[in-house]
C-alpha cells in the first residue's frame, strides 16, 4: 500500500475553546491527486489548510507528512509544503522578478539560481513580461498568478492553496486548472 504524502487524523480545532472550527477531520492526500476542500463560508476550509501546513497546531489530532507525525518537525515539512493563504500579503513596491527571486533566496538559493527560477516560473504563469513590472501596478488576477507562482519556488512536494482561483478570470482559471493537473500527473 502506498503511503499518502499528507494526511490528518481527528483533527479538532477551537478558536473560543467552545465551538468547533474542524470537529473530527480526517483525510488523505496521495501525489498525483487534486483534492478540493468545498463548503460555506466559515465551513473551515482555511483552517483546514493551515493546519495542513503545520502553520496552526490543532487541538486534538494529528498530520502526517509522508506518514510521520508532521508537527514536530514542522520547520522541515514548511520546506516541502507550497503554500497559499487567502488573502496573501505581497510587496507592492517590489518587481514581480524580484518578488520571486526573493522567495527563492528565503529557501535557500544562491542568487543565481533564485533569478533562473524566477524567470521560469513567470515564464510558466505567463508573466514574462511583467518580470520587470511592480506587483502594485499588476492586475488582481496577475497578482493570484505570481502568488501561486510563489508557493512553487522551492519545487514543493504538495500545494496547499486558499481560494487560488480568487481574480482569475475564465481564462485565468481554466489556465490554472490545467497547470495544477500537469503538476499533479507530475506526481
Amino acid at each position: 500500500m502506498t503511503t499518502s504524502l499528507l494526511s490528518c487524523e481527528h483533527i479538532f480545532v477551537t478558536y473560543d475553546g467552545v465551538r468547533h472550527a474542524l470537529h473530527d477531520v480526517s483525510l488523505e492526500v496521495f501525489g498525483g491527486q487534486v483534492l478540493g476542500l468545498v463548503g460555506p463560508n466559515g465551513a473551515g476550509k482555511s483552517t483546514t489548510l493551515r493546519v495542513l501546513a503545520t502553520l496552526q497546531r490543532a487541538d486534538k489530532g494529528r498530520v502526517c507528512f509522508e506518514g510521520a507525525d508532521a508537527w514536530p518537525r514542522r520547520h522541515a515539512v514548511r520546506e516541502r509544503v507550497g503554500f497559499l493563504g487567502d488573502g496573501t500579503a505581497m510587496y507592492p513596491k517590489m518587481e514581480a522578478g524580484r518578488y520571486l527571486e526573493f522567495f527563492g533566496e528565503c529557501y535557500g538559493l544562491a542568487p543565481a539560481a533564485a533569478r533562473e527560477r524566477a524567470a521560469a516560473l513567470l515564464d510558466q504563469f505567463g508573466l514574462e513580461s511583467k518580470a520587470g513590472a511592480k506587483v502594485a501596478t499588476l492586475s488582481k488576477g496577475m497578482r493570484q498568478r505570481l502568488a501561486i507562482a510563489r508557493t512553487m519556488v522551492q519545487r514543493p512536494s504538495i500545494l496547499l492553496l486558499d481560494e487560488p482561483a480568487d481574480g482569475l478570470d475564465p481564462r485565468g482559471r481554466r489556465a490554472l486548472r490545467l497547470l495544477l493537473r500537469s503538476l499533479a500527473d507530475e506526481g
